[in-house]
C-alpha cells in the first residue's frame, strides 16, 4: 500500500468505526474497538514509520504546566454548559442506554477510554501527521471531524461548530508540541487528561439526571 493510500486509510478508520459502531450497531464498545483495531492495522502496515518510544519522550515541564489546566477544564465546562450544549432534554441518558453504556460496562469504558484510547490515538495521529506542516491542515480537520460525527446526535449545531474549532486547535497544538519537544509525551499526557476529564464529568452529569 502506498503512503498516500495508507494515510487515507488511517484517516478514514475512525469515520468507519463511528458509522458502523454507533450508527449501525448502536454500540459504543463496538465503535471504539473497531477504531482501535483499525489503528493497530494502520500502524502494522506503516510499521517502518511507527516509533512507540516517542510516546514517552519529549517531556517539557513548562508546556505541561501551561496546558494541563486547559485539558482539565473540558469536563467542568461540559458539566456547567450542558443545559445550553444539549440538543434535547434527557437525550444524553437515553443515548447512553441505547448504546450500551450502562452499569459495569460503563465503568470499564471510562477506564479504557481514559487510559488506552488516548495512547493508541496519539500514536495513530502523530504517525499520520509527522510530516504535516505546522499550520491547520486537512489531517487536523479529519481528527476534529470524526469527533463531530460522534457528537452529532447530542449537541446543538453551533456548539458542534465550536467543538470542531477547539479540536482543530488541539490537533495543531499536539502536532506542534510533538515536533518542538522531540516526542509525544506532552500530547499524550494532555490528551489523556482531557479525555479523562470529559468522561468523568459526563459520568457526574449522568448521576444527577432523573432515573439514573
Amino acid at each position: 500500500m502506498t503512503s498516500r493510500r495508507l494515510r487515507l486509510f488511517g484517516v478514514l478508520v475512525p469515520y468507519g468505526a463511528v458509522l458502523v459502531g454507533l450508527y449501525l450497531l448502536r454500540h459504543a464498545w463496538a465503535a471504539i474497538l473497531l477504531y482501535h483495531v483499525g489503528i493497530l492495522s494502520t500502524l502494522l502496515l506503516n510499521r517502518q514509520n511507527v516509533h512507540p518510544g516517542l510516546l514517552f519522550r519529549g517531556w517539557n515541564r513548562g508546556a505541561l504546566l501551561a496546558t494541563l489546566p486547559v485539558a482539565l477544564l473540558g469536563g467542568p465546562a461540559l458539566l456547567i454548559l450542558w443545559p445550553w450544549l444539549r440538543s434535547g432534554e434527557g437525550l444524553l441518558a437515553a443515548w447512553m442506554q441505547s448504546h450500551h453504556l450502562t452499569g459495569t460496562g460503563w465503568i470499564v469504558f471510562i477506564i479504557y477510554f481514559s487510559l488506552i484510547h488516548p495512547l493508541l490515538e496519539e500514536l495513530h495521529w502523530r504517525t499520520l501527521t509527522a510530516r504535516a506542516a505546522l499550520r491547520p491542515c486537512r489531517l487536523d480537520a479529519a481528527f476534529a471531524g470524526y469527533h463531530v460525527l460522534v457528537l452529532l446526535p447530542l449537541l446543538r449545531g453551533y456548539w458542534l461548530a465550536i467543538g470542531f474549532l477547539l479540536l482543530l486547535g488541539a490537533s495543531l497544538f499536539w502536532r506542534w508540541s510533538a515536533r518542538r519537544f522531540g516526542g509525544h509525551a506532552v500530547p499524550l499526557v494532555t490528551h489523556a487528561v482531557a479525555d479523562a476529564s470529559i468522561i468523568l464529568f459526563t459520568a457526574l452529569l449522568l448521576s444527577g439526571m432523573p432515573g439514573r
